[in-house]
């Protein structure tokens, strides 16, 4: 995946004679006359960034509105041919000043042997300026030229964001490119060369079937996969609750009202919980409506970090208390709270991913032009995954025992709710 931010490039961009000047100073190279061309090199460079970020801004107009700005995706990954050019001629004019810097590595390097003490320690501190420096600037050429070359099959999402910042006018214009498959990268990097490999996951298959992990992965299909029992007695040891509720995520607004009201009761009881939830603006409305007292047991992220989280819960439980820990899905993986750190866990909505995450919308477009229903065959298996292992923080020893609550009543009103709820371990069910 690629990444630039434009207007911080260019003003690194224009910093670079002055860092040449200063290697120079100290580095006293026969070749130097043939670096007197940076200072024009470097104008070429920024003046094409600067046709680049012309183009750009012209679509911010018409870009969805985000929490910190403005971004606009290109549909399937295409970018317009006009934009591709002008990539084209700002990835040239830093090719040059990659060639530059790295004729520069050697001339350093030789300087090396003749020196010694001070001097060949601030040598080898600006040979490492200096490779650093070329590798960014390779960086920046290869998200370049990926724009560039717009049609890959699988293909890669690019979308644009325009970002409030203190640079220029306030603005800065980040350019994104990300893969939407992995899978022959998979297959031609690591799967023809090794000899034999094994694999092994509590969630690589969704209730048996291992196709979602074969095509993310790249995997052969001849190749041999086994779903193993697990050593748990989920019947005796867990439950898995659907409480009955009035509103379901559709309707957005009234369901996060429900949560609030309904979280407390549900862990009235309970020493010890973990609530996950899907997004921020969720999981904070739903902290804010909670009453006081509530609200002192809950340990919220974000508010530490992860690992402090965890560590003071479990010293609450130690100590006797009542715990809550408020999570996203960082939260909803690797986390181990064995026997009393959890006896409880809510998942506050099924996981499916964000419609305008531009990997997911590009993948699902090139799903549906190959024929595929992206919904069936991309957003549901995921969520199962999700919700897996999610419930997979109840039981972390074959003594563990507690409950898992899912406040989506979609489970049961919806035709894919069976896809999940047979994905789930055998729980002892509570639904109704």
């Amino acid at each position: 995946s690629y990444s630039l931010a434009l207007y911080a490039t260019r003003g690194w961009l224009l910093q670079l004679p002055t860092l040449l000047d200063m290697v120079m100073e100290d580095i006293a190279s026969p070749n130097g006359e043939r670096f007197a061309a940076l200072p024009d090199k470097v104008d070429e460079a920024v003046r094409s960034l600067d046709i680049v970020a012309k183009e750009l801004m012209l679509l911010r107009d018409d870009a969805d509105i985000t929490d910190d700005g403005w971004r606009w995706r290109f549909e399937h990954g295409r970018v317009p041919d006009q934009l591709g050019q002008t990539a084209v001629s700002l990835a040239i004019a830093i090719r040059r000043l990659v060639e530059l810097f790295e004729s520069i590595e050697p001339a350093i390097e030789n300087t090396l042997e003749n020196r010694s003490g001070l001097e060949r320690e601030t040598a080898e501190q600006w040979l490492a300026v200096v490779s650093a420096t070329s590798d960014r600037l390779r960086a920046a050429a290869a998200l370049l030229e990926n724009y560039a070359a717009s049609e890959h099959d699988p293909p890669y999402a690019r979308w644009i964001r325009f970002l409030s910042a203190v640079q220029r006018e306030g603005m800065e214009i980040q350019l994104n490119s990300h893969p939407v498959s992995v899978a022959k990268e998979m297959s031609k990097r690591l799967w023809e060369r090794c000899a034999g490999a094994v694999l092994t996951s509590a969630t690589i298959s969704v209730g048996g079937d291992f196709s979602v992990y074969q095509a993310k992965t790249g995997i052969d299909a001849d190749q041999s996969f086994l779903s193993l029992p697990s050593p748990f007695r989920f019947q005796e040891q867990a439950t898995l609750v659907i409480p009955p509720m009035d509103n379901d995520p559709s309707n957005a607004e009234l369901h996060t009202l429900e949560l609030a009201a309904i979280i407390p009761r549900r862990l009235v009881d309970e020493q010890s919980a973990l609530v996950l939830f899907t997004s921020w603006r969720q999981m904070l409305r739903v902290y804010e409506d909670l009453d006081e007292k509530f609200q002192r047991r809950v340990l919220k992220q974000g508010d530490l970090a992860k690992q402090e989280i965890l560590k003071r819960h479990r010293e609450l439980v130690d100590d006797g208390g009542t715990s809550c820990i408020f999570g996203l899905a960082s939260f909803a993986e690797g986390v181990d709270l064995p026997g009393n750190y959890c006896r409880h866990v809510i998942i506050a909505k099924l996981p499916f991913s964000v419609p305008d995450d531009p990997v997911e919308a590009t993948l699902s477009e090139w799903i549906e032009s190959r024929g595929g229903n992206p919904f069936y065959d991309l957003m549901l298996p995921n969520a199962a995954l999700r919700v897996i292992q999610a419930a997979g923080r109840l039981l972390r020893t074959e003594t563990d025992s507690g409950t898992v609550t899912i406040l989506d009543r979609r489970l049961l009103t919806k035709s894919y709710g069976k896809v999940i709820l047979n994905a789930l371990p055998p729980f002892r069910r509570e639904f109704h």
